[in-house]
């Protein structure tokens, strides 16, 4: 859960002093609001990366009896390390990856 002072708020200063102490590297966030406060709007994953991003692709999964579009990001990203270099892909399931 990401660092907060109030119950339901989310601090954006905090979150970004703990992304930088702790050198991250990739970081995922999952269920990102956009306009809204939690009762319109949208929300989606998304990914920070302190490496290129290589690729990106979004598949929508067939519409679930909940009417509610579902999809799936793939993300690739290169890192470069002293023992070569490193593809990890992530991927992760949202309304609007």
């Amino acid at each position: 859960n990401p660092p907060s002072e109030k119950e339901g708020m989310i601090d954006l200063t905090q979150c970004a002093r703990v992304i930088i102490a702790e050198h991250v590297d990739l970081l995922a966030l999952q269920e990102v609001d956009v306009n809204t406060q939690r009762t319109g709007g949208e929300y989606g994953n998304a990914h920070l990366s302190r490496f290129p991003i290589k690729d990106t692709f979004r598949y929508e999964l067939p519409l679930g009896t909940s009417g509610e579009q579902r999809s799936i990001g793939h993300l690739l990203s290169l890192f470069k390390t002293d023992e070569g270099e490193i593809t990890p892909s992530s991927c992760g399931c949202g309304r609007a990856c």
